[in-house]
């Protein structure tokens, strides 16, 4: 009985503690303050213009948080909020006392950047304060929207929302600056008929330092952006019933391959396809694509793909996949729409609320493509030889300053094979300035297609994250922790190395208006990465010094040495480089320059030995007028040999460069010209195996479009590719295509 009563005590004891900790992690009160802003509603077109907004209180942006912090604002701004029985409306004031600096270009869709005068409207629909839709509009009217993830603090501008912009400049009245109003259609909103609204409002002000002003008290280096967001009222007796937007399209497109001068073939094909989104109520939106054509999908951004051990990660660009995009994101990217290589059909279901939000769609995909393969030491990709299905579950329920998340993905092939992935994960934000987050995930796998190589047939794996995000005004902190276990995969995720443990330590501290700079500082990068047998796969130590000043004007300067062993029976290398970075938005007409580089001790992975080279970057942002911008991005990296008898001798170089151009015909029309070549030449006598001397390709897009959210969208594009190889084929592809897509609504 003694021995009972012992051991009952402290377990009384802590049971309180954990009653306490429970408490305190599910406590649903904010740590920050909220003030509230009562949104007018508009009964009648009996006013108009100026004179609907006479009577409506204005939200004012006083709030400098970039590079000050908490100063006042070097210019007025303010925003008013109204609705009507479809509609939110959203009035936009931005004054400036030079308005010749008023920067305020023509720019596509999601291309309104910092460069640029811009207002961004967030709206947080449901009310967690952790997720927010965004609206973002330069003076011209061009937009940017998308999602913010504010347990990530990351915007995810790939989403669409249908609303209509109309800006103009201040002048007639004695007022200097621009003005906007928004008109975003409540079915364009995801909320809840109990939803709490928050709304929070940043300028960003380019001249000579980039200002940041907010309408809330918002830190210079903030953990979290829309939990500092301003409660609205007067939304009550919003929109529930059905809604929907129906978007046909059709394309013709003519293709024709030629091989080394042989006869051309031509190939014609017309597509018809509809994409379907559905408001079954405020909160609960479908999804459904059948056929869908992605051929004006932008050509993905050039990377250098020599000398690599895994996958490089390609952004989702697709409509179909894009609702909710913030919901499939989890910490070990088990969850990649882009692995869903040509889908016949889709169908989804997205769901926000304040207590959870989760999404679950499923996809027909032809058997085309590849499938990421993750191994120890270098990703593979295995042909997708059958047709699947592909079912992918998200669900969040919120806490307060907790989330707690569930996920399940499956991919079921035609001839038997299949990979399941279930899992859990947890965020907390225990203070304002930190974070705290956590995920275990198992997978099965069954493999019964023949090029699968020394795969085994049947395979159980594991995956485990923890990490630590520490966020001040002097001091960002991290601290992670990954384990993935060897026969792990995920074939609708992004995971392209298993079998390994990895520590991530990250530091940094800094001073701000420092000697005539906006910030001064150093940060020290550790990580300790080993296989499942304690063998040190790679182990870096990278000490940074950085410092920032006026015209978005930025330096780094890193020294990296690191163990590295990059093949399982190779050998294991010591590194030294030394790493730059400069960045600068110098004139109004450049607003963008940026020469990176990394040089010194370079591993040759395919011979397995050390040399001497490096890896440059280059971005150059062109403005000649308001209607013209072209970017140009070159990369390029290269390895020279230190062996005794072929030293300085290259082994290999590779070279990479895109140019966009874009010429605004009118807001609502551009045409768009996106050339990339890339050349990889080798050292054939310095290589252990047999490699081919030089490939080349390079591929020319131009396409006019015009596009309107609601109403006609009108594509014209041609594309012409040639790839060439010493001592091989030389091909040539083109293809012509017309689309057209037609958006209505009811």
């Amino acid at each position: 009985m003694k021995m009972n009563t012992k051991m009952r005590a402290p377990c009384g004891r802590g049971s309180q503690f954990a009653a306490l900790l429970i408490a305190s992690l599910l406590s649903s009160v904010s740590p920050f303050a909220n003030a509230t802003y009562r949104v007018t509603t508009f009964a009648s077109d009996e006013l108009t213009g100026e004179d609907r907004w006479a009577n409506v209180a204005s939200l004012k942006l006083n709030y400098e948080y970039a590079p000050g912090e908490k100063t006042s604002a070097p210019a007025d701004t303010e925003i008013r909020v109204a609705r009507d029985a479809k509609n939110m409306i959203i009035q936009i004031k931005a004054m400036d006392p030079n308005p010749n600096a008023i920067r305020g270009p023509f720019a596509r869709r999601d291309s309104v950047a910092d460069d640029q005068d811009h207002v961004t409207i967030f709206i947080d629909p449901v009310g967690t304060k952790k997720f927010a839709q965004f609206f973002r509009i330069n003076p011209r009217g061009a937009i940017e929207d998308g999602l913010y993830n504010d347990t990530t603090n990351s915007e995810d501008s790939s989403p669409n929302f249908p609303f209509t912009v109309t800006a103009w400049r201040l002048g007639d009245t004695g007022q200097q600056g621009w003005s906007a109003e928004l008109r975003i259609p409540f079915s364009s909103l995801r909320y809840t008929s109990t939803s709490s609204w928050n709304v929070l409002a940043v300028r960003n002000y380019p001249r000579e330092q980039n200002y940041k002003i907010a309408s809330a008290a918002v830190p210079r280096e903030f953990s979290c952006l829309i939990c500092y967001a301003e409660a609205l009222t007067g939304l009550e007796s919003l929109p529930a019933s059905m809604q929907y937007l129906v978007t046909p399209q059709t394309t013709f497109s003519r293709r024709q391959q030629k091989i080394d001068g042989a006869n051309a073939e031509n190939k014609n094909e017309f597509v018809a396809g509809v994409d379907v989104k559905v408001n079954v109520t405020s909160d609960i939106v479908i999804d459904a694509t059948f056929k869908p054509d992605f051929s004006q999908v932008e050509l993905d951004a050039a990377q250098l793909t020599s000398n690599n051990q895994f996958a490089l990660f390609l952004p989702e660009k697709r409509p179909f996949f894009l609702e909710g995009a913030d919901i499939l994101s989890d910490p070990l990217q088990s969850i990649y729409t882009r692995t869903l290589n040509s889908p016949v059909w889709g169908a989804r279901i997205t769901q926000r609320t304040q207590p959870r939000d989760y999404t679950l769609l499923t996809v027909r995909d032809q058997d085309k493509g590849l499938l990421l393969v993750p191994g120890t030491y270098r990703s593979s990709f295995q042909s997708q030889s059958a047709s699947s299905y592909a079912t992918i579950g998200r669900l969040r329920e919120h806490f307060g300053p907790v989330t707690l998340g569930g996920l399940i993905t499956d991919r079921s092939y035609d001839d038997g094979s299949f990979n399941r992935v279930v899992g859990a994960d947890i965020t907390w934000r225990p203070t304002d300035e930190d974070r705290l987050v956590a995920q275990l995930l198992g997978a099965q796998t069954k493999l019964i297609a023949s090029d699968v190589g020394n795969a085994p047939p049947v395979g159980r794996g594991s995956a485990v994250f923890a990490g630590w995000y520490r966020n001040t005004s002097n001091f960002n902190g991290e601290l992670r922790y990954s384990e993935v276990s060897k026969d792990f995969r995920a074939d609708n995720g992004f995971i392209t190395q298993s079998g390994f443990r990895n520590i991530i330590g990250y530091g940094l501290y800094q001073w701000r208006d420092f000697v005539g700079l906006n910030a001064v500082g150093f940060r020290l990068y550790t990580s300790y990465k080993t296989d499942l047998s304690g063998a040190v796969l790679d182990q870096r130590i990278a000490p940074n010094f950085f410092a920032s000043t006026a015209r978005n004007t930025s330096i780094n300067l890193e020294w990296r040495s690191d163990r590295t062993k990059p093949n399982e029976f190779g050998t294991k290398f010591r590194r030294q480089q030394a790493f730059a970075r400069v960045e600068s938005s110098p004139f109004e007409w450049m607003p963008r320059i940026m020469l990176m580089g990394s040089f010194g001790d370079r591993v040759d992975i395919t011979n397995d030995r050390l040399g001497k080279g490096a890896n440059l970057s280059t971005a150059l942002k062109i403005r000649p007028s308001a209607r013209f911008e072209f970017d140009l991005q070159h990369d390029q990296q290269w390895i020279n040999s230190i062996d005794q008898t072929t030293k300085g001798q290259e082994i290999f170089r590779e070279l990479s460069t895109q140019l966009t151009a874009v010429g605004h015909v009118s807001a609502t029309d551009n045409i768009r010209l996106i050339v990339q070549e890339g050349t990889t030449r080798r050292n054939p006598s310095l290589f252990s195996i047999p490699v081919i001397a030089e490939n080349r390709s390079r591929v020319a897009s131009l396409v006019y479009t015009h596009r309107v959210d609601l109403g006609p969208t009108f594509y014209l594009g041609a594309t012409a590719a040639r790839t060439a190889q010493t001592g091989g084929s030389t091909v040539r592809n083109n293809e012509l295509f017309v689309k057209l897509a037609w958006a209505f609504a009811n």
